[in-house]
């Protein structure tokens, strides 16, 4: 659910004319797409016109635009004079945001939001944000607080509290349908009120930058749908698009090492050998081989449970000891071990603790979904990793979005040696290769270890 219960909203709808706001919303509903041009024709021209210069422009008849025009006249954006229009400048003002909504190109971004908070007078704004009155820009400090990243969005969602119940359950069917993306007519289906009613909660969601109403264009008519701000549809449009799929066939799947813990199971048969007698170090390898058998001697004296000399691995006074812990107590030893051994060379390539615990986290999306490729599983990735920034609210050109990691081959590299050493060591995934691709699977240990993060 979107929405909770800890913190009181202080924006309410009374401290302005919001029943003006609702009753011309709600007049723009009745219009077809031909009496839209026409009041669009009306709102980008001067302030006086020839009534014969609508026809002209629009290729139709006078008796046509006139029953048009009145049509739209109880909205009080003109008068006609002789037959010259005459145009409301403030009433326009208000109309010219209002029917943004009906350009086919229209998206309700965050320049749309900030055109909303234009008609709500400016002394009101800090107080319905919390900003400081003393605020050089209202609307930079509001992206600041509220939108500047995804984690402050979601949790300013999460922290609302309407006093009208519906209000929550609206947000959660709008956010969690496939299109991010809800028709008026389902929504009034759903939720049964006056259209007045559900134009009330519209334009609260509006004003807090959740959801917006958008005009699609249907025949001669318009279809309302009520949607996420642009940049926060899109975002979220994208992380489910890069959402890993498991493998179809997973039978097919050539695990690396089979078993729980696997790492740390061929550890322990190596340190119940040396401890009868040192094992030669191409014995290993010929078990192992090459290139794993390295992994696990150079964790086994990493850890000072065995030393080399002459070529083999000898037991060393805490051999004996690491064999008799139990091997989820093994496991953690290795998860730290590996901190401590990336910590050291984090320090000469930029990353830090806090890197390897985000590509811990991005694990979470793909528990319990089986196997996966690694390559999709970095695809899916956001996490901020060295120096790749956070992902946050940025202006390109004249387009708000949130701007995603475009990964290097470095940070690449990072990713896969975390995953196929330090989580594969501590026995948070299994690794295997579908094809001749590599992948992964998050282990019930692993799920149980990062389930309450």
């Amino acid at each position: 659910m979107y929405t909770g219960q800890s913190r009181k909203n202080k924006i309410h709808l009374t401290d302005y004319d919001f029943e003006s706001d609702i009753s011309r919303r709600l007049f723009l509903n009745q219009l077809n797409l031909f009496e839209i041009e026409v009041f669009r024709e009306v709102i980008f021209n001067s302030l006086k016109f020839p009534l014969s210069e609508l026809a002209q422009s629009l290729e139709t008849s006078n008796d046509k635009i006139r029953k048009a025009l009145e049509k739209i006249e109880p909205t009080n954006l003109f008068q006609i004079e002789n037959d010259n229009i005459l145009v409301n400048k403030e009433l326009r003002k208000y109309f010219e945001t209002q029917i943004e909504r009906f350009d086919s190109d229209f998206t309700p971004d965050i320049d749309f939001f900030h055109s909303l908070l234009h008609h709500v007078p400016i002394h009101i704004l800090p107080t319905w944000f919390s900003i400081p009155k003393s605020s050089n820009d209202i609307f930079c400090s509001i992206v600041d607080k509220y939108l500047y990243s995804p984690k402050l969005f979601s949790k300013y969602l999460l922290e609302l509290n309407f006093d009208d119940d519906r209000i929550p359950k609206i947000i959660d069917l709008i956010y969690q349908s496939p299109n991010l993306s809800m028709d008026v007519s389902e929504l009034l289906e759903h939720f049964p009120m006056s259209r007045d009613e559900l134009e009330v909660i519209i334009l609260t969601l509006e004003f807090h930058c959740v959801c917006c109403l958008n005009y699609i264009s249907e025949g001669d008519n318009w279809k309302q749908v009520v949607e996420p701000f642009s940049e926060w549809r899109q975002y979220q449009q994208t992380i489910r698009s890069s959402l890993c799929s498991p493998i179809e066939n997973q039978d097919a799947v050539e695990i690396f090492r089979e078993g729980d813990f696997p790492f740390a199971q061929d550890l322990n048969s190596i340190l119940i050998e040396i401890s009868e007698s040192p094992l030669s170090l191409e014995k290993i390898c010929a078990r192992f081989g090459e290139q794993y058998a390295n992994q696990l001697v150079n964790k086994i004296v990493s850890l000072k449970i065995g030393y080399i000399k002459n070529n083999q691995l000898h037991e060393t006074e805490n051999t004996v000891f690491w064999k008799d812990k139990p091997v989820q107590e093994k496991a953690m030893s290795l998860y730290f071990s590996t901190i401590h051994f990336y910590r050291k060379k984090l320090n000469e390539n930029n990353y830090t603790d806090r890197d390897i615990r985000e590509v811990e986290k991005s694990l979470k999306p793909i528990m319990g979904k089986g196997w996966i490729l690694l390559n999709d599983f970095i695809f899916s990735m956001i996490a901020p990793l060295g120096d790749c920034d956070e992902v946050t609210l940025c202006k390109k050109g004249r387009q708000w979005m949130y701007s995603l990691p475009d990964y290097s081959e470095d940070q690449i590299a990072f990713i896969t040696s975390i995953v196929e050493n330090h989580l594969f060591e501590s026995g948070i995934v299994c690794l295997g290769t579908y094809g001749k691709e590599k992948c992964l699977c998050v282990t019930p240990f692993g799920q149980l270890s990062l389930g309450d993060e």
